[in-house]
């Protein structure tokens, strides 16, 4: 079984997403991540603050690119490219991946347990088989083959080694270009199945620090 903290994430899966870009000016200026344009990020300005920064960023500037996601802060370093006045958007060399903050109330672990998910379609439950690939007692992400939307409610049935957990859910983000890849924060749990899972988890903290201690 594998196990550890996820920190970090593609870049692209932002794509949508409300970023702040900082010059290091002391001031935040927002931006709409909205596509990608070979090797940059196509960001659009959302306020004239913004708009009026990006048609005088310095070309080869570093900038701090910082977004809200899933519970927590991610962040990156990238590089002016220039600002396209027929698009009215500002292009920055994309970073390839992005730094997370976790901010959640239950850390994540990178742990690997099989996945039943229940999902409507046309009116009649599907089941979608996978795998977790981090978990924590709020919540999961893992790579599913059907499409799922975000704000989408599902059904999770996890098998952990000493029997299985049910718990209702909602679809947080799906990062289309990462394999699908989804997260999800749990909306309801039972008692037993929360302390049933915080013993499991307890069981992968101790083992991961007890695997760094060794390593000292």
């Amino acid at each position: 079984m594998n196990h550890g903290r996820m920190e970090t994430r593609s870049f692209d899966s932002l794509m949508g997403r409300t970023i702040e870009l900082l010059p290091g000016d002391g001031e935040r200026y927002r931006f709409t991540f909205e596509s990608v344009f070979g090797p940059s990020a196509v960001l659009k300005p959302l306020d004239l603050k913004s708009a009026a920064y990006a048609k005088t960023a310095e070309q080869k500037a570093v900038v701090t690119l910082e977004a809200s996601i899933d519970g927590g802060k991610a962040s990156a370093e990238g590089t002016v490219e220039r600002w396209s006045e027929r698009s009215g958007a500002l292009r920055v060399y994309r970073p390839r991946e992005i730094v997370l903050a976790q901010r959640r109330r239950h850390p994540r672990f990178a742990v690997q347990f099989p996945l039943e998910l229940g999902v409507l379609r046309d009116g009649e439950m599907r089941t979608i088989r996978t795998t977790t690939e981090d978990l924590s007692v709020g919540g999961f992400a893992a790579v599913v083959d059907e499409q799922l939307e975000a704000d989408e409610a599902i059904v999770v049935l996890v098998r952990l080694p000493a029997g299985v957990v049910i718990v209702t859910a909602l679809v947080t983000m799906v990062e289309r270009a990462r394999r699908r890849r989804m997260h999800a924060r749990f909306t309801a749990i039972s008692p037993d199945d929360a302390a049933a899972l915080a013993a499991v988890l307890h069981e992968v903290e101790l083992s991961t620090t007890s695997d760094g201690e060794g390593r000292r």
